[in-house]
């Protein structure tokens, strides 16, 4: 395989000369890169349909890729990652986005069970901007995860890997030809541990999808695990359909009933009980939250960001520095934690707004949306 030979490596995609694998999945690779135009360090996200995809429907497979990338693009959002670039090459598809060089907050929960709420909630309000902007245009998630949820170094939260996000009325037989395509190979569209439960048993979704897998990062994040899990992607998927979660208050006895109310509404089996929007649950959160937990004397977590292997990472222009947990970036960086005193008085002091309070609206519109394919990569 050209993944497995690295034969990528020096070979030119668009304005990206790849330089070295970063990680690799069942369906392609992601690797890092200097694009040319403008001289920059990026990570290059490259698509290999063939590997897992029967001939018939990989052509569709790229028209898919190419439709769902436009759309992508499109969104110009203060925490959703930018696709700089896509194109395709043969049977190879690729994305080029920003090489963020911190971690996940995947990578965050493997250093420790819970997170406090002085931390949570700022972190599911600044993903509920997000995802409430995309599903305005029309566009959902469909694998909203902790691997999925990234952080600049300055502490600003991304949401990344649109990937399986549709336009909302469109649908086609190529849709269908291409899922049954993925099945047939054995690949999982999705990470079953945050499905809902109408992508378990393959109803359609809407935005309240999206509501729920971000309430099962909330139940994660304040509770230290997942609610359901199993040996096998169906059996877990089965629990989403049919068994309800372990209260949360039994495993965390510092969340009240209030909070637990909260994320348990998030999850409620039938959309149309769960939160409407993102953006609610997080003001429900907020609501539910008492107001001390948001003292200037609450700590941070900070982390220790390795440097550039090449040449320095190169972030969109004018970041607004938002004072939230730190913990970035994109592959498996080598990532320490510490407690330290905030610099400035939180920035969750102020009430709940699609961007960050301190933002102007000229600020909070930028760049797009990073793709398409961690989840297809095999990333999580």
């Amino acid at each position: 395989m050209v993944i497995e030979n690295n034969q990528l490596l020096g070979h030119t995609l668009g304005t990206c000369t790849i330089q070295s694998l970063l990680g690799r999945g069942g369906m392609g690779a992601v690797f890092l890169a200097q694009q040319s135009r403008p001289r920059r360090t990026v990570a290059v996200k490259v698509l290999l349909p063939g590997l897992i995809l029967e001939k018939r429907v990989r052509a569709e497979f790229l028209a898919r890729f190419r439709r769902e990338a436009d759309a992508i693009a499109a969104l110009d959002h203060i925490n959703i990652m930018p696709i700089y670039e896509y194109g395709e090459e043969d049977e190879l598809a690729y994305l080029v986005m920003p090489n963020v060089t911190g971690g996940t907050l995947r990578e965050a929960m493997e250093k420790r069970r819970r997170f406090p709420l002085s931390e949570t909630v700022p972190i599911i309000e600044q993903a509920a901007a997000a995802l409430d902007y995309a599903h305005a245009q029309g566009i959902i998630h469909r694998d909203l995860k902790p691997g999925n949820i990234l952080f600049h170094a300055d502490g600003r939260l991304v949401l990344a890997d649109f990937g399986l996000a549709k336009i909302l009325n469109e649908t086609s037989e190529a849709d269908h030809e291409i899922t049954s395509g993925f099945t047939s190979a054995g690949a999982i569209i999705g990470t079953p541990e945050y499905f809902s439960p109408e992508q378990s048993t393959g109803n359609p979704v809407d935005k309240r999808t999206d509501v729920y897998s971000l309430g099962i990062v909330l139940y994660q994040m304040l509770g230290g695990r997942v609610p359901f899990t199993g040996p096998t992607a169906v059996s877990i998927a089965v629990k989403h359909s049919i068994e309800e979660p372990a209260p949360l208050s039994e495993l965390n006895a510092d969340i009240s009933h209030s909070i637990e109310a909260v994320v348990m509404k998030a999850l409620a089996k039938k959309p149309s009980q769960r939160y409407n929007s993102a953006g609610e649950l997080a003001r429900a959160l907020r609501a539910a939250t008492p107001p001390n937990v948001f003292s200037s004397q609450t700590p941070q977590i900070a982390h220790e960001v390795r440097p550039e292997p090449t040449t320095p990472m190169v972030l969109a222009s004018n970041d607004t520095i938002l004072e939230v947990p730190a913990i970035s970036s994109h592959e498996a960086p080598t990532m320490s934690m510490r407690t330290v005193a905030p610099r400035t008085p939180p920035l969750w002091e102020k009430s709940f707004s699609p961007a960050p309070a301190h933002v102007s609206p000229q600020d909070a519109k930028r760049g797009g949306c990073q793709p398409l394919w961690m989840m297809l990569l095999g990333g999580t």
